[in-house]
């Protein structure tokens, strides 16, 4: 039953292109096209004199980590606004057309709750995985353009560690979004609930830096902890010379897959109890 409820989200989200393109697909394009635009800019103007610098001193731009850098931007403030603004629209999309009534006799209340946090862990991953491959894309056109020749050098586990870390902080995100959404039965409190949420974090993690913050503050700043998963997997710096330890790795991946877990439990126990001859 719970397959039949996923594939019938998942026809719905199809159905729906206006929650699909601008949830799920519209960010990665728009920072694709102002990459490519922003590459070509600077080759008409004549901008380049770095770029040809490097093609002079045999310097092979690396594709690899575009990559890398790519799949980790999906998370950014202003891309995950929209992830937000979708999995608002997910969530209470059943209640602002009133068409639970409908649905729950077919399936259980769970099932239904649980395919939504499916397919949007799907749309999201194709998200990330778009902003990875474009990435990727507007590297590959920015050496072509310059004439540098690229290479692609990278090791799967890292690229695989940085996609998990970014899937789970947007999961994190879709079990708050979801929670606000079932308790409000209102789509715009969700997106406020998510974008503040977001702000929250960003704010605790200027505040309590990654690299010298204690375990029980990757607790409170579950976003941290998927940071700090990101950068372990990618080998970048989270400080001046300061790399992730591995001795906060599991206990930050716990804390994280813990706010998941929680939260949408909570949205899942909150709807099994729901009253819904009003909508």
């Amino acid at each position: 039953m719970l397959a039949d409820a996923i594939a019938a989200e998942g026809y719905k989200l199809l159905r729906n292109r206006g929650l699909l393109f601008w949830g799920f697909c519209f960010a990665p394009l728009a920072n694709l096209l102002f990459n490519f635009g922003t590459t070509t800019w600077l080759f008409l103007r004549g901008t380049g004199a770095a770029l040809r610098l490097a093609q002079a001193a045999g310097v092979h731009p690396d594709l690899g980590a575009q990559l890398l850098q790519g799949l980790a931007s999906s998370t950014s403030f202003f891309f995950e606004i929209f992830i937000i603004a979708g999995a608002a629209a997910l969530f209470a999309g059943e209640y602002r057309w009133e068409t639970w009534r409908l649905l729950v006799p077919r399936n259980s209340r769970t099932n239904l709750l649980l395919a939504k946090f499916a397919v949007f862990a799907m749309a999201a991953a194709a998200n990330i995985l778009a902003f990875g491959v474009f990435a990727v894309l507007a590297a590959l056109y920015n050496a072509l353009l310059n004439g540098l020749s690229p290479e692609f050098a990278i090791a799967l586990p890292r690229a695989a560690g940085v996609f998990l870390g970014a899937l789970a902080e947007l999961m994190l995100l879709s079990g708050l979004v979801g929670l606000v959404a079932t308790v409000t039965r209102a789509q715009m409190a969700a997106l406020i609930a998510g974008i503040f949420f977001v702000i929250a974090q960003a704010i605790g993690m200027g505040i309590v830096h990654p690299w010298e913050a204690p375990m029980q503050d990757f607790a409170y700043l579950p976003a941290m902890s998927a940071y700090l998963l990101r950068a372990w997997a990618a080998g970048q710096e989270i400080g001046p010379g300061v790399f992730a330890d591995p001795a906060k790795l599991l206990p930050a991946c716990l804390f994280l897959l813990a706010w998941i877990g929680v939260l949408g439990g909570f949205a899942i126990a909150v709807f099994r109890s729901q009253d819904l001859s009003r909508e």
